[in-house]
């Protein structure tokens, strides 16, 4: 049993974007899973020194959310998660033994 499985208490759809079409380009969105987790706000900013993204992961852009989950293999760099009618792109995922932390993107796209 996971330690961390009591704090999944919200539902994230993962899922795949990507453009289609050569004249009429059109973006498609295919499902690929829904997943128990836990989300949570991600400090970025003055409050931690240029950016948690930048000093954790030394990443430019600044971050909105944390994912927290049991592993799965959707739960990877370049999927994206529905939380909260936007999709939030996933740009890092650190992964142990007992599950994986996604760092989520800052801009929410209503796609």
């Amino acid at each position: 049993m996971d330690p961390f499985e009591m704090f999944y208490t919200k539902d994230a759809e993962i899922v795949s974007i990507a453009e289609e079409g050569i004249y009429d380009r059109h973006k498609v969105i295919t499902p690929l899973c829904t997943v128990k987790a836990d989300i949570q706000p991600y400090i970025s900013g003055e409050a931690s020194r240029n950016g948690l993204g930048e000093h954790e992961f030394g990443l430019l852009e600044q971050y909105k959310l944390k994912l927290f989950a049991a592993p799965n293999e959707h739960i990877k760099a370049g999927n994206y998660v529905l939380y909260e009618g936007e999709y939030h792109r996933i740009e890092h995922v650190s992964a142990w033994e007992w599950g994986v932390e996604a760092v989520l993107a800052e801009r929410g796209d209503q796609i």
